[in-house]
Formats: structure tokens, C-alpha cells, sequence
């Protein structure tokens, strides 16, 4: 526990002239987490980690409090999971707590890479530092897995955590041995909106922003739907490493409805670790010049996909829930050879 003590009220330099009241030592000694600069891991396998402050220009071995954590920037996370294998990490992350940060170059309030994020995660690390003004993969990946355990915010490591490395998914084709096979077929959309003329539907938190919805509340409905669309899936397998991909599949274009396209699009996904696992379900419209436009999308974990024929609602390319919009889809889960038991499908969304 960190000792504190209590300071008089202080006048708010700013003016107003109300008191400035300090937090109670009570409350700051449970929730007041201290800040260290984390330089690397131990040689030996329960050694201590190796840390580094900006007055102590050589790195030293500490023991840490439990109130203290790491703070890790981008290019020291790399060098990290470069050099350590995930068990060394996961070791250390067992006891200790670790802070990722965007690195300062990213001055377009960009996020760390979709890949890198999965990989820390798989770490052990527990808090990643993103720009949720920015709707990228990184914070579609990040919103799907913490839609788990109800969306409060909080996860068990259990929930989405991987074994030990093996090969990448692969689109109906190829992988040998055991795992686990996901039919999914992409039936159809329903009230694909074109962009600009979406409404949108209030989140949970939009109750105390609703300054988020009003540029949409005077809005007809659309009259005039979106064409040459096409359906998109993405699979994250969730244990490749800083160097992931995600498996893509794309179905057929369809020229002329925008109402309620129909695809039928297969895909047969053949997963080792359906436990790290993330789907992003995508529908997109063709344009003759420049880059194809996002009309909608979803991402969710696959231990909170329930098989059989699901309505999923879709969201805008700004992350923002539509009013109309939906996909229409059906999985099923089979397991292919004796590895592990499948997880239980329970967590709905």
C-alpha cells in the first residue's frame, strides 16, 4: 500500500475560488497505480523485471509493489515481444502490471497495428492506450473482445487467450490435424444506407452524448440505397504474432439492390484456437474510381457468435451503431480432430 497523507484545501488557481479538495488516502491508496518505465524482462525464468526511469540512465533489477505498473511505449512493446516468447511474458504479467501507449509519432491520432495489438494481448499485457476517435481495425478488435463479460470493461484472461502458436487459418482449404472447422454463410443485407444518409441508433453511452446523434435526427429515410455492393470477411486468428494477417474472403458483387441484397456467400474457415479468434463481417460498395466504400460492419469474437441463423447489426465506417442496417448470416462449429473441447458458446452479444 502506498503511504499518503492528507493536504489542507487549496484555492483553485485558475479562479472561481471554490476549494480544491484532494482525493481521500483512503480511496488513493486502492486505486492510485504508480508509474514505471519497463526496460525488459529478466534473464533468469522468475527473475525480476528490469527497469528504467528517466533520472537512472542505466537500467537496474527492482523488485516491484503490486500498486506500480509498467508503461511501455510502441517501439519498446516491439522489442519486447520480438525478443521474449509469450510463456516468459505471460509469466511476467502473471504478477506484474503493464500499460502499452501509442507511439508519438502517430500524430493523426492513428493506433498501434491491428497485429501488434492481438499479439500484446496474447502477452499477458492488460492495458492498451487508443485513439477511440479513431475507428480503425486496432479499436474494432479492441470493441469486440470487450463486448465479452457483458461490455463492462473488464475481462478474464481465460476468455480469449491462445495456446501455443500454431497454423494460421486458412480460407476452405488446408491446415492438417486437429482444430476446429467454421461453416459461415453470408445470406443477406437488409437497408443498406448509402454514406451520408445513414441514421443512426443510440448506444448505451450516447444517453450522456447526445450531441453524437443530432446531425441525424432530421434526416427522411433513405430513398435512394446503396449499389454494387459486395459482402467481406475477415478472420484474425488472434496468435500469429506482430507479423498477422487476417484471411480474407469476398463474395460477388451485386449490381443493382441496395435494399436487400442477396449473397450467398460460403466460406469454410479451418481454426486451430477459436478462443483468440475475431470475425469483422463487412458489406462495401464498388466504386468504378478510388477505394471502395464501407457501408457497414461488425466484429465479434468467436466464443460470442451463437451458430445457427443470426441477424447482425451493422455499424457505420465512423462506429456509430445504424438505425436500419443488418446482415443476415448462419455458422455452424464442428471440431475436426482430438484437441481440446470447443468452448462453450454461451456469451451472447
Amino acid at each position: 500500500m502506498r503511504q499518503t497523507s492528507a493536504r489542507p484545501e487549496e484555492s483553485d488557481p485558475a479562479g472561481g475560488g471554490e476549494p480544491k479538495k484532494s482525493p481521500a488516502p483512503a480511496l488513493s491508496d486502492v486505486t492510485h497505480l504508480s508509474s514505471r518505465k519497463l526496460h525488459s524482462l529478466s534473464d533468469e525464468a522468475d527473475g525480476p523485471p528490469v527497469s528504467s526511469v528517466w533520472w537512472r540512465p542505466h537500467p537496474r533489477a527492482a523488485r516491484w509493489l503490486p500498486c506500480e505498473v509498467g508503461s511501455i511505449a510502441e517501439g519498446r512493446l516491439l522489442h519486447l515481444l520480438a525478443g521474449h516468447n509469450r510463456k516468459r511474458l505471460r509469466e511476467h504479467h502473471a504478477h506484474h502490471l503493464s500499460r502499452i501507449y501509442p507511439a508519438g509519432s502517430r500524430t493523426l491520432s492513428s493506433n498501434i497495428e491491428p497485429g501488434t495489438y492481438l499479439a500484446a494481448l496474447q502477452a499477458g499485457f492488460q492495458m492498451t492506450c487508443l485513439n477511440f476517435q479513431t475507428w480503425d481495425t486496432a479499436m474494432q478488435l479492441n470493441r469486440a473482445l470487450f463486448r465479452l463479460n457483458g461490455g463492462c470493461g473488464y475481462l478474464h484472461r481465460d476468455e480469449f487467450a491462445a495456446g501455443d502458436p500454431s497454423p494460421r487459418a486458412t480460407l476452405s482449404g488446408g491446415i492438417q490435424g486437429g482444430g476446429f472447422e467454421l461453416s459461415l454463410r453470408i445470406i443477406s443485407a437488409h437497408h443498406v444506407s448509402k454514406p451520408g444518409e445513414e441514421r443512426y441508433s443510440a448506444d448505451l453511452w450516447d444517453n450522456f452524448d447526445p450531441q453524437r446523434l443530432l446531425p441525424t435526427a432530421w434526416k427522411s429515410p433513405t430513398v435512394s440505397p446503396a449499389t454494387n455492393l459486395y459482402c467481406q470477411v475477415e478472420c484474425w486468428q488472434g496468435h500469429g504474432g506482430l507479423s498477422e494477417e487476417p484471411s480474407v474472403s469476398t463474395s460477388a458483387v451485386k449490381p443493382h439492390d441496395g435494399l436487400h441484397p442477396t449473397f450467398e456467400h460460403d466460406v469454410v474457415l479451418h481454426i486451430s484456437q477459436p478462443r483468440a479468434c475475431v470475425l469483422r463481417l463487412s458489406v462495401l460498395s464498388r466504386v468504378t474510381l478510388g477505394k471502395d466504400e464501407l457501408l457497414g460492419s461488425d466484429t465479434i469474437p468467436l466464443v460470442a457468435l451463437r451458430t445457427g441463423y443470426r441477424s447482425l447489426r451493422l455499424r457505420s465506417a465512423k462506429g456509430l451503431r445504424l438505425q436500419l442496417s443488418s446482415l443476415l448470416i448462419h455458422s455452424r462449429l464442428s471440431e475436426l480432430g482430438e484437441l481440446d473441447a470447443p468452448p462453450q458458446l454461451t456469451q451472447e452479444l
